[in-house]
C-alpha cells in the first residue's frame, strides 16, 4: 500500500509542536507545519492541551479500552497530517478557521470521553474522531440511532475529502446482544424512483447495528453494497465508509434518559486485548463478532490438528502461517485502500471491518469443514491466499477420423476433462 504513517498515540502532539514541525514517520514520510505558523494561530498551545486531555482520558479508561482509545488517537493524528498539508497556510480564512476548529472540537471531545467512562446501558451521545452517534428509546423497545459524521481532510474546495453522513436508523433487539436496523432513507422528492441496481431489482438499504463491548459503544455498517449505494436515497449521507467504529461514551447521561440495561460485557478474543500487537488485532477486539470469530477459529484448528497425520498437519500448519501475516496486515491494508489514488489517506473503517470479517469466516470454513478422506481432485480447496472449485466435466461426444490409433468409423469416443476456477 502507499506510505501512510501510522502515527502514535500523541502524534498531532508532535505535528503542532514548534520545535518539532517537521514530523518524519518511521517508513520516512513527512508531514509540515511551520514554526511560525503553529506559534501565530496557537497551535503550540494546543498540543500541550490536546497531550494533557488525552492522559486524563487514558486515565479512566480500563486497561483494555486504553489500546482503542489511543488508536483513535492515532486516527486523529493521521487526520490532522493530511489536512495541515494545505489547511494550516490556505489563504481562505475559512480553510485557516476550520484546521483551527479540528484541533479545538478533539480536545473538547476528549473531555467529555473522559467524563463518560463509567456510563451504563446505550443511550447518550457517543463519539469517535471522525464523528458522533446519539442513542435515544423508541416506542416498542426499540432505539433510535442519528448519525452524524464530520471527518475534514482538506480545504473546503476538496469535496471528496470531506466525508459528511448524516442519517438516522430504527434498531431492534437482536442475536448476540446486538441491535440492528436499516439506515433510514430520507424523504424522496415528489416523482423520484426506488433504486435499482443494474438488473432492474430494488437495492435494499444498508443495515447497521450496535451492541455494547465494554466502555465502548460498537456500531458496524453490516452490508454496505458499494457500488449501490445511493446518495439520493440518502443526500445528506454521500457514503457509509466511515461509519462503523468504536465509540466513546461523551459526557455523562442526560438526566432525561433513564438508564438502560442491555449486555455491556467485552466479547474477548483468544488474546490479551491490553497488548494487542497489530491493527488487526486492535480491531478484533473493538468488535464482539470479530472476537468471537478468534475464538471460533482457534477451537476450530486445536480440533482439526489433532485429527491430521503427520504431513497433512505439517503442510496446514505452514499454510496457517502465512495466513496469521495476511490477517496482521488485513485491517491496514484495507483501511487506507491504495486503489483510492485521492482518497486512501481517509479512514475506510467499514470496508476494512468487512474484509477482516470475510478473512475470518473463510478461514473458519476451511478448518470446520476440513475433510481429511476426501479422495481425488473434485471438490473445494481452500488456502490463506485462493479458493480452488475443480468440476470434472464430461466432453461432447465426438465422431474420430480414420487414421492412425483412432476407433473404427461409425464408433463414438467419450472423454472427459477437469476444470477449476478460483
Amino acid at each position: 500500500m502507499p506510505a501512510m504513517p501510522r502515527f502514535a498515540a500523541f502524534a498531532a502532539v508532535l505535528l503542532l509542536a514548534p520545535a518539532a514541525a517537521m514530523t518524519v514517520a518511521d517508513d520516512g514520510t513527512s508531514a509540515y507545519i511551520s514554526p511560525a505558523v503553529c506559534k501565530e494561530n496557537g497551535y503550540d498551545k494546543m498540543s500541550t492541551e490536546l497531550d494533557r486531555a488525552l492522559a486524563a482520558a487514558l486515565a479512566r479508561a480500563p486497561a483494555n479500552v486504553q489500546p482503542l482509545l489511543k488508536r483513535d488517537q492515532s486516527f486523529f493524528g493521521e487526520l490532522v497530517a493530511v489536512a495541515g498539508e494545505e489547511m494550516p497556510q490556505s489563504q481562505n480564512d475559512e480553510d485557516r478557521k476550520r484546521f483551527s476548529e479540528i484541533l479545538s472540537q478533539r480536545l473538547a471531545a476528549l473531555a467529555q470521553i473522559t467524563d463518560g467512562f463509567g456510563r451504563s446501558g446505550v443511550l447518550g451521545k457517543w463519539e469517535d474522531v471522525l464523528g458522533r452517534v446519539t442513542v435515544t428509546p423508541a416506542d416498542g423497545g426499540a432505539y433510535r440511532l442519528a448519525i452524524d459524521i464530520n471527518a475534514v481532510y482538506g480545504p473546503a474546495d476538496s469535496e471528496e475529502r470531506q466525508w459528511r453522513c448524516q442519517a438516522s436508523a430504527l434498531l431492534k433487539p437482536d442475536a448476540g446482544g446486538w441491535l440492528k436496523g436499516t439506515i433510514l432513507p430520507e424523504e424522496a422528492p415528489a416523482g423520484a424512483k426506488p433504486p435499482v441496481d443494474a438488473d432492474g431489482r430494488p437495492i435494499p438499504p444498508a443495515s447497521i447495528k450496535i451492541r455494547r463491548q465494554g466502555e465502548t459503544l460498537r456500531v458496524v455498517v453490516d452490508n454496505p453494497d458499494w457500488p449501490n449505494w445511493d446518495d439520493q436515497r440518502n443526500p445528506h449521507c454521500s457514503n457509509v465508509h466511515p461509519v462503523t467504529g468504536s465509540y466513546f461514551a461523551s459526557g455523562e447521561l442526560d438526566t432525561a434518559l433513564v438508564p438502560d440495561k442491555p449486555d455491556t460485557s467485552f466479547v474477548a478474543p483468544t488474546f490479551d486485548c491490553t497488548r494487542p500487537l497489530t491493527a488487526s488485532d486492535e480491531e478484533i477486539c473493538a468488535d464482539p463478532d470479530l472476537a468471537e470469530n478468534d475464538v471460533r477459529l482457534n477451537r476450530a484448528w486445536k480440533a482439526l490438528m489433532v485429527r491430521l497425520d503427520e504431513t497433512t498437519r505439517r503442510a496446514l500448519a505452514d499454510d496457517q502461517r502465512h495466513w496469521v501475516k495476511t490477517q496482521a496486515a488485513e485491517y491496514t491494508e484495507f483501511l487506507h485502500p491504495d486503489w483510492e489514488k485521492r482518497t486512501y489517506q481517509m479512514h475506510y473503517t467499514t470496508l476494512a471491518r468487512l474484509e477482516l470479517f470475510g478473512l475470518q469466516r473463510e478461514r473458519i470454513a476451511l478448518l470446520e469443514g476440513f475433510d481429511e478422506e476426501q479422495q481425488g481432485f473434485a471438490g473445494v480447496w481452500l488456502s490463506y491466499n485462493a479458493i480452488l472449485k475443480v468440476e470434472r466435466r464430461k466432453m461432447a461426444a465426438s465422431r474420430p477420423r480414420a487414421g492412425n490409433g483412432s476407433k473404427a468409423p461409425g464408433r463414438m469416443a467419450a472423454s472427459s476433462r477437469w476444470t477449476a476456477t478460483s
